[in-house]
């Protein structure tokens, strides 16, 4: 079992719209729990993109059950493979959704899944259910630019105080 990082017990307070924690009973009781409804249609509409996390299917499969697999006629080619993760008490209740979009097939290697929901602290949420780290917008580019350097040997541009201010396009 998992402990927060500073190995305290804690547990939820309220209806979790809000990230608000408390020391005292068992970090079991504080977990959030979840009913995967990716077999529902309609569920997730009106869910937008949150953020990110870079995993493999198989972690996200083995943490949230089997996902939504579709054709690219099913989906317009936008979505080929989705989990609906909603309170498992009120099914309407999205908590986030975690989808591959645009991709030509269903990434099973290391990939930048997309999280997507309706509340502020939708990425709160799926931190709480699968223990796994999530990106921002921001801190997604960085990674992305990171790994593009990594992976083809450029060195990184250093900011001077001519070039601090220009805007690298791709």
């Amino acid at each position: 079992m998992d402990y927060p990082i500073d190995g305290q017990q804690y547990t939820l307070i309220g209806d979790g719209s809000t990230p608000s924690i408390a020391r005292g009973d068992s970090w079991e009781a504080s977990r959030v729990t979840f009913k995967n409804v990716s077999h529902l249609s309609g569920v997730a509409c009106g869910t937008s993109l949150q953020g990110y996390v870079r995993t493999t299917y198989n972690s996200l499969t083995r943490k949230l059950g089997q996902p939504l697999l579709m054709t690219p006629n099913q989906s317009d080619g936008k979505v080929l493979a989705e989990w609906i993760i909603s309170d498992s008490a009120n099914v309407n209740d999205v908590l986030f959704t975690v989808y591959c979009w645009k991709e030509e097939r269903i990434p099973h290697d290391l990939h930048y899944w997309h999280i997507g929901g309706r509340k502020a602290n939708t990425l709160e949420l799926f931190t709480e259910v699968t223990g796994a780290n999530t990106l921002d917008y921001d801190e997604y580019a960085k990674a992305l630019l990171e790994d593009k350097y990594r992976r083809f040997g450029v060195k990184q541009p250093v900011a001077t105080p001519t070039t601090q201010d220009v805007e690298v396009c791709f």
